[in-house]
């Protein structure tokens, strides 16, 4: 006879398991928050840890799990709790341990939450468009630095050029009484020294305007932005699209299983909203390199402070402001 397969009621492990496979952890994640209480995910999470270990022991399976503290009072303890039972079942899933885990049922149906299939395809539709716009608005953003770059290194150099027109006022009268001036155009030869060009005259008379003929000397343009700041309907000149000010940090010394997902979502979990997040190489010294994560992480800059608290990092964990190649690019903020 087969052995009978125990039965575990918890509610938070029975959606958990029937929806892991459907939908993103980090929609999963969004709808456990949202609905289950902190008594309610302490309790799954410490269901699904023994089951995990009893599971293992059974099939004789060396686990490596990773860190699972006791979360602290607060707000983030929720979400936290959350990120605990996800991993757990990411475990069970890479090793195949569904089958020697308990059956998780619910007893109280109400407790169940429910998912529409279609606002789960909105949802990552969505999502996709976000990506895609944050994506063109790095690349225009790229261009724009370098078009500025451009037009300032060629407007430097030639504010540094000698002019080759100059004017000079003279006595000569026009019939109307207006004042007119000497417009004097000299070459510049290979050794600096003013030689006459073929064709011109040293010293032409030419009718012009009393404000005289000047060419235009280029100074240095600032290329500093700045971003309008008032706020309401009064004025009849509004902005296009939003834009939102973004400030760039590397994220070095973290464990070699980390991952640009896996670290998206503890960054959502901390309610921080995670513009971009990409592998980078690590700032560490030759010999330590090999044995860690970096990730280049942008967010945006109101919530720079957020990445720069010690609390939110395990011991050792390494924030610094992203160095750009571009000094014009600023310390880590851009636009």
């Amino acid at each position: 006879m087969a052995e009978e397969v125990p039965v575990v009621v918890c509610e938070v492990l029975c959606f958990l398991r029937k929806n892991y496979d459907k939908h993103s952890s980090s929609h999963l994640k969004g709808v456990i928050v949202g609905f289950y209480n902190e008594d309610e995910l302490m309790r799954a999470k410490d269901i699904l840890l023994k089951a995990t270990l009893k599971a293992a022991e059974s099939m004789d399976i060396n686990l490596d799990l990773p860190r699972m503290p006791n979360r602290r009072q607060g707000d983030k303890k929720c979400p936290q709790t959350t990120d605990d039972i996800i991993k757990l079942m990411s475990v069970v899933d890479e090793r195949n341990l569904y089958d020697a885990l308990p059956r998780f049922v619910a007893e109280d149906l109400s407790r169940i939450p429910f998912i529409d299939a279609d606002s789960t395809s909105l949802i990552a539709i969505l999502r996709k468009m976000e990506a895609f716009e944050q994506r063109m608005t790095c690349v225009e953003q790229s261009i724009n630095n370098k078009l500025d770059s451009r037009i300032s290194h060629n407007l430097s150099r030639d504010a540094a050029q000698p002019p080759d027109t100059y004017c000079e006022p003279t006595d000569t009268t026009a019939d109307d009484g207006e004042q007119w001036v000497t417009v004097a155009r000299r070459g510049i030869d290979k050794s600096g020294n003013g030689t006459s060009k073929p064709g011109l005259s040293s010293h032409s008379s030419t009718r012009q305007p009393s404000q005289g003929v000047h060419r235009a000397n280029h100074s240095t343009v600032n290329n500093r932005k700045i971003l309008g700041t008032r706020q309401g309907s009064d004025t009849s000149v509004k902005s296009g699209v939003t834009i939102i000010q973004k400030s760039v940090m590397h994220v070095d010394n973290l464990h070699p299983d980390c991952t640009p997902a896996l670290l998206k979502d503890y960054l959502l979990a901390a309610d921080v909203n995670v513009l971009t997040c990409h592998s980078s190489k690590s700032w560490l010294r030759e010999g330590e390199r090999d044995q860690v994560t970096a990730f280049r992480l942008c967010v945006p800059a109101s919530q720079r402070h957020k990445i720069f608290d010690p609390q939110l990092w395990s011991e050792g964990v390494v924030i610094r402001d992203w160095k750009f190649k571009k000094s014009n690019h600023g310390a880590g903020v851009s636009a």
